[in-house]
């Protein structure tokens, strides 16, 4: 047998190409390297989905579906999200699928506690409580001048939900769930007015103390120093700034509002 030359043709196609090879291509191929590769680059390569048309569609729902990864399932919903058929909108119409064991972040809104002269926003106990049956228990009803949570909830069956925290809304992403409660603790500190109440924020001494360190760290230029937190306050609003005012609230009183992260215990929908 002839020995091969140097000039010789080569002759291909004797050998299949592995799956992950770049040569597979077709929907055929991006199905089998999606089932071989990690859920960080099963999102990258579902991107590329849409240019299949209508058997990429098809795809997408099935990912959206099965996919064992929370990320790669929400990487199908948002690309489901423009395409504009029935079908499409009909599988993205309940949300993102969440199954036990995924984790999400929910926005709350601080609960509020009170005694004869302070208000207290209640944030800790609750970020570190289980459930929301953890943080009843958690709660010191009698300093409150309640036997229990039932006896406090009959007396606020029109302003309660004041008094516990709110879940306002949930998230895939901490970061996104972070700027939400952000803003939120925005708002609601600029609509607190403290003379509707009869009492006002617990400010820890030390704050009151440190307050010119405060203005010199977060540059408030002003003519004089403040005397104390709530003619900053009232100065930072007068001079409607929000952020500043918000971070006052932050770094004196507390946060109006604050991200859990949580378990999901049972198959449900998210909607983004």
């Amino acid at each position: 047998m002839d020995k091969p030359q140097a000039t010789d043709g080569i002759l291909g196609g004797q050998t299949p190409p592995p799956v992950n090879s770049a040569t597979l291509g077709g929907i055929e191929g991006l199905q089998q390297r999606l089932a071989i590769a990690p859920s960080e680059e099963r999102s990258h390569l579902l991107s590329t989905a849409l240019s299949y048309g209508e058997a990429g569609i098809d795809l997408l729902i099935a990912t959206l579906n099965n996919d064992s990864a929370l990320t790669v399932r929400a990487t199908a919903y948002q690309l489901l999200q423009s395409v504009d058929l029935e079908k499409a909108k009909t599988a993205i119409a309940s949300g993102i699928l969440l199954n036990p064991g995924d984790r999400v972040y929910s926005v709350y809104q601080s609960a509020i506690s009170f005694d004869d002269e302070f208000f207290n926003l209640e944030t800790n106990v609750f970020e570190e409580c289980e459930s929301f049956e953890d943080f009843i228990e958690n709660v010191e009803w009698r300093e409150m001048g309640y036997e229990s949570y039932e006896s406090f909830y009959e007396d606020h069956l029109d302003d309660y939900q004041s008094h516990v925290p709110q879940k306002k809304s949930r998230h895939l992403s901490r970061a996104v769930a972070e700027r939400e409660a952000d803003l939120l603790h925005q708002k609601l500190a600029w609509e607190w007015d403290e003379q509707e109440y009869t009492g006002s924020f617990d400010i820890p001494l030390t704050f009151h103390r440190n307050l010119q360190e405060w203005c010199a760290v977060n540059q408030v230029n002003c003519e004089k120093p403040f005397i104390s937190t709530y003619t900053l306050s009232n100065w930072l609003k007068t001079s409607e700034n929000r952020e500043l005012f918000a971070k006052l609230w932050r770094d004196a009183v507390g946060k109006f509002a604050f991200v859990r992260e949580e378990a999901v215990n049972e198959p449900q929908y998210l909607k983004l």
